[in-house]
């Protein structure tokens, strides 16, 4: 009985992110789920016309011989770390109404949303392999099962940094066009463009702080035989989501009625 009365709270939680969920996949596809192709072609879209450019301006990767290759690799942590976290901070802002409902919670939504993203970015990191297969002739990743470390980490990292910009514009709706003025910093501090390994010293090890550049590298790294570790620290990575999430379940728990009177 003890066990029954236990576990009753774990279903109810369950059942509210399955229907957050449910919901989330109608709302966004249609009555047709014809929606959601849009949906999933969107990142992709992202990365095919950041790719081709690359390609068209004849820029030089840094390791290897194949610029669609390497910087298909480069891109592809950055569009499924933007989208995660953009697509969290719009979902508590559309889903507010919900949390009138006793039983719907902030982490609810965040967490219906965030495993929606998640799908969403291994299906498009799927798509783009196979097109990096097809355009190049050859994938052989020096390390496969790395290759997919760095992409769950990196969908980590987006969850995470989209549930910390939720509440921020949960709390000051500004903050959501903010947030999206930030990404053109990311992108230019996320190694795509320059290369840091050619700075001199601290300069990289300053460049390292960024948590995305930190997903980047891993991605090259168990790619790319030869490709320098120097600056890489995957567990940073790691413990700076974690920490984030930490922090973003106290504020939340702690300050429940200042988020519910927002």
């Amino acid at each position: 009985m003890a066990a029954e009365i236990a576990a009753r709270p774990f279903q109810v939680w369950l059942n509210v992110v399955n229907a957050l969920l449910l919901r989330d996949i109608r709302v966004r596809a249609g009555w047709f789920y014809t929606g959601y192709m849009a949906v999933f072609l969107m990142p992709f879209a992202h990365l095919g016309v950041v790719l081709t450019f690359f390609v068209l301006t004849d820029r030089v990767p840094f390791i290897g011989t194949q610029p669609t290759l390497f910087f298909g690799l480069s891109i592809l942590p950055f569009v499924i770390f933007v989208y995660p976290s953009r697509q969290i901070v719009v979902a508590l802002a559309a889903n507010r109404p919900l949390l009138y409902f006793p039983r719907v919670k902030i982490t609810d939504i965040v967490v219906a949303r965030g495993l929606l993203e998640s799908a969403n970015g291994m299906a498009v990191s799927a798509v783009v392999f196979i097109v990096l297969f097809i355009a190049v002739g050859e994938f052989s990743p020096r390390d496969p099962f790395g290759i997919v470390c760095a992409l769950l980490l990196t969908l980590y990292l987006g969850c995470a940094w989209g549930f910390a910009n939720a509440l921020i514009s949960h709390l000051y709706p500004f903050w959501a066009i903010a947030f999206s003025l930030l990404f053109p910093l990311l992108w230019i501090s996320s190694g795509i463009i320059i290369n840091v390994h050619a700075f001199p010293s601290p300069y990289p090890q300053l460049f390292a702080y960024n948590p995305l550049l930190q997903c980047i590298e891993y991605m090259r790294y168990s790619y790319f035989e030869g490709y320098p570790d120097d600056i890489l620290d995957v567990w940073y990575v790691f413990w700076f989501a974690t920490c984030l999430i930490a922090m973003c379940l106290f504020f939340e728990r702690t300050f429940r009625r200042v988020f519910l009177g927002a």
